[in-house]
């Protein structure tokens, strides 16, 4: 669990800290005012988890961590796409997060702000942590640096006298951050695909369902929100390679395996937005179909009672010289006539398969 812990004075805000010592697994809890005696520990790494910042955080963070007051402020207003950069001697990273919850997709952000020993999480007004659950990152970190410690360990001296062991614990935490996003990626594709599953025969099955185009809309949607998280994380991947080619201590043990994850979600996608395409033509075309059905039948029956409506409307004009008003059997041939019109026009409409 996280050690929240309000920064006495003038903090109002809840602050998570923690700090992972190269010689334990096991995280220590730190306090707000004890931050100083922890940042660039040799082989360490300090995570500061920050949850609706306000001015006064910024100060503190900006104090402590020499980050620039703007970069935060430009986190904090949220709205930010995926994206690396570098400000001189510690990057931000933005990353896009989204989860189903109650059958709705929802999508935010999260910062993350990196240095030598250090790492910062900063989540936007709109909180996204629940999105991505960061204890379980932890445990994943811990894991990434029980498999590594065998080749941290080889390098260790090279890193010391290069200062670049704490950018190796920043980039294992942000290994294990980009993984379990990417996985929780998979949960939402997975989701999705029986969604389309699902629309998909309920429209062939019955294609007058009444909430059939709201849902199609709705899985369209969805598809597009989910594209924009995925697709530009590809483009981030691919700057932090290039960063690490220049500062090799920034690999990410599974950059390879998390960019094919992201390319086949990536792939998912483009094939769901088709299939769905497809859906659409079809549900389109089905209910362009029954509509013509219903045209044929209105036609079939507008056309018999039309021709009655002709003869009745003829006799029932009442002239004085009408030869058959005065015949015996006037009206039963008049019935008759017109059943039999009715029956010719039926079964002919019948036959054509217009009723």
């Amino acid at each position: 669990m996280f050690l929240w812990a309000t920064i006495f004075a003038s903090f109002h805000v809840v602050i998570a800290i923690k700090f992972f010592s190269p010689e334990s697994d096991t995280p220590a809890k730190v306090a707000p005012n004890d931050i100083a005696r922890y940042i660039n520990v040799e082989g360490g790494l300090l995570w500061v988890d920050i949850v609706a910042a306000t001015d006064q955080d910024h100060e503190f963070i900006h104090d402590n961590f020499k980050v620039d007051r703007s970069v935060l402020a430009a986190i904090q207003s949220g709205h930010q796409l995926p994206k690396l950069e570098e400000y001189g001697g510690y990057w931000l990273l933005v990353l896009r997060l989204c989860k189903f919850v109650q059958s709705s997709l929802k999508t935010g952000e999260l910062g993350v702000l990196f240095g030598g020993g250090w790492l910062i999480t900063v989540h936007p007004p709109r909180r996204t942590e629940s999105m991505l659950d960061l204890d379980i990152v932890q445990g994943d970190y811990l894991s990434h640096r029980i498999v590594q410690r065998p080749i941290t360990d080889e390098t260790h001296g090279a890193n010391a006298a290069s200062g670049a062991s704490g950018l190796n614990e920043a980039a294992l935490f942000l290994d294990a951050l980009l993984s379990r996003a990417a996985q929780e990626y998979g949960v939402v594709a997975e989701v999705l695909e029986d969604t389309e599953d699902q629309l998909e025969e309920a429209i062939f099955t019955d294609f007058s369902e009444t909430n059939a185009q709201r849902r199609i809309y709705v899985l369209r949607r969805d598809l597009i929100d989910f594209r924009n998280v995925v697709a530009p994380l590809i483009d981030v991947l691919s700057a932090l390679d290039r960063v690490a080619q220049e500062v090799p201590a920034l690999t990410l043990p599974h950059a390879r395996s998390i960019a094919d994850q992201l390319a086949r979600l990536y792939e998912f996608i483009e094939q769901q937005r088709e299939l769905l395409t497809g859906i659409i033509d079809a549900h389109l075309a089905m209910v362009s179909n029954q509509v013509n059905k219903v045209m044929k039948k209105m036609t079939s029956w507008g056309a018999i009672l039309i021709v009655v409506a002709i003869v009745v409307g003829i006799y029932g004009m009442n002239f004085k010289h009408m030869p058959e008003l005065q015949w015996r059997y006037g009206y039963p041939m008049a019935i008759g006539s017109l059943f039999l019109v009715g029956l010719v026009l039926y079964v002919y409409f019948r036959r054509k398969d217009w009723l």
